[in-house]
């Protein structure tokens, strides 16, 4: 092993993130974020919105898929990449658009590629001040002890 493995391993000790106790969190933090993420969804849905999701990286389909999300709820996932067009999301089978498509302008943007949140919030700027709602499922500014 690695210096810097045996590192990680110590300081995962210390963190305590190896305990059952934590696991056992983890799993109420996890359920706690699904049940958050469908009343949003199932409530915007409900008042009419139109929700596409904001790229289709592996993170954001285990999310949906775990979620139990598809097209009834999220129209389509916008994607930059174009080697995805005209595919579709695994597990879920939400349409994947490519960004240069002509798409309409949705009320809700369900962020998946968290991951990105200041670049995503700076780029479309001009859209979230038009109205447009960017969500992002899983906060990647919150930090977790």
């Amino acid at each position: 092993p690695s210096d810097r493995l045996i590192e990680l391993e110590k300081e995962e000790q210390l963190s305590g993130c190896t305990t059952i106790e934590a696991m056992h969190q983890f799993a109420l933090d996890v359920a706690d974020l699904k049940r958050r993420n469908l009343d949003y969804l199932h409530g915007k849905r409900a008042a009419g919105k139109r929700i596409f999701g904001m790229g289709a990286p592996v993170k954001g389909n285990t999310l949906i898929n775990f979620f139990g999300v598809g097209p009834e709820t999220i129209e389509c996932l916008v994607e930059r990449n174009a080697l995805r067009r005209n595919l579709f999301a695994p597990g879920s089978h939400i349409p994947i658009r490519i960004e240069d498509e002509d798409l309409p302008t949705p009320d809700v943007y369900y962020v998946l590629a968290w991951n990105f949140k200041r670049e995503i919030l700076e780029r479309y700027r001009p859209m979230i001040e038009a109205g447009t709602e960017f969500f992002f499922p899983v906060d990647p500014d919150v930090k977790r002890s």
